[in-house]
This record gives C-alpha cells, sequence and structure tokens, in this order.
C-alpha cells in the first residue's frame, strides 16, 4: 500500500497525511492498523474493525478510507443515519484530496465512494417511500446524483451503472446515463 499527502486548508506545505503537531503514529503504523482492520473485517470482527479504523481516524482525520469502510461496517449494522454521514465524510475528505490508499486511481476511488454514498441516500429514501414525499424526492434525487457522478468519475464502475439505471431523478424527464442506451 503507497500512501499519499493532501493539501493543508491552512495553506502550510502539502506533508504527509499522518504528519501533525503532535506525535502520532508513523505512516507505517496507520497502514498495519488499516491491514489490521480489513483482517478483521474479513473475519468477521466488525467491532475490532471498527476500533482500529477509529484510532487511524484520531490519528490523521484526513483519511477518507477508514470514513468508508467505517460507512460499510454501520450500513451492514443498520445505522443508515450514522453510515450516510461517514461516507459524506470520506466523499469530502476524497474532494480535499485525502486519498491515502494509491493502489486505486482517484477516479476509481471516488467513484466508489460516491456510489456508496447513493446506496445510503437510496436506502434511507426507501425507508421514506411513504412517509415524507418531499425528504423521499430530496433523497431518491441526491442518490440518483451521486450515482451520475460516480458515473463520469469511473464509466466502468458496474455498481454505479446498474444504480444509476434503477435509480433515476423524480420530477424531471428521463435523462439519459452516460454510456447506457
Amino acid at each position: 500500500m503507497s500512501v499519499q499527502t493532501a493539501p493543508r486548508d491552512d495553506g502550510e506545505e502539502d506533508r504527509p497525511l499522518s504528519d501533525s503537531h503532535f506525535e502520532q503514529p508513523s505512516d507505517g503504523a496507520l497502514e498495519g492498523l488499516f491491514l489490521n482492520a480489513m483482517a478483521a473485517r474479513q473475519g468477521g470482527d466488525d467491532q475490532q474493525a471498527a476500533a482500529l479504523l477509529k484510532d487511524i481516524l484520531k490519528a490523521e482525520p484526513r483519511l477518507a478510507e477508514p470514513y468508508l469502510e467505517l460507512a460499510a461496517i454501520a450500513a451492514e449494522r443498520g445505522d443508515l443515519d450514522e453510515a450516510e454521514e461517514l461516507a459524506r465524510n470520506g466523499v469530502e475528505q476524497l474532494r480535499r484530496g485525502g486519498q491515502w490508499v494509491a493502489d486505486l486511481d482517484d477516479d476509481e476511488m471516488m467513484a466508489f465512494a460516491l456510489n456508496l454514498l447513493g446506496e445510503l441516500e437510496m436506502r434511507v429514501s426507501e425507508e421514506l417511500v411513504h412517509g415524507d414525499t418531499e425528504e423521499f424526492r430530496a433523497r431518491w434525487n441526491s442518490a440518483a446524483a451521486h450515482f451520475r457522478e460516480a458515473l463520469r468519475h469511473d464509466p466502468d464502475n458496474a455498481d454505479a451503472r446498474r444504480n444509476a439505471v434503477h435509480c433515476r431523478p423524480l420530477g424531471d424527464d428521463l435523462q439519459p446515463i452516460p454510456g447506457v442506451e
């Protein structure tokens, strides 16, 4: 796994994502925590994985991937509000250049994150289908927009393509989906 730097919001020079004014784990230690978290997830221990991912974010809150993994964990346990908030944080960090894992192309990572956020918004909107019509429409349309944006970043993302076909904006004429006839 390769580690990247991120632009700073405070005007200071870019520096490794784990650099800070206080002592914290090295990039290698954070990478080890991330790999251990992924191993815990694969082993079915989401509680341990979440604890490790939160430790990473305590040390370096500008990393997108831990937010996205935590969002997936929260969604799996049914906490869609928390999952959506975490996914939004992950997308925001990617927009700021906070991609940590250099093994994926920037556009592929953004497409993955946007698709995850869209899926969460779509799930929340489906829970609202018999409730607040305006809230349902807003969430559904936001999900549709995220799927389309994901496809602009990575037209080959099959999940985003499938979701974009299923989740079209409400209240508008059907618009063509990029790359879908």
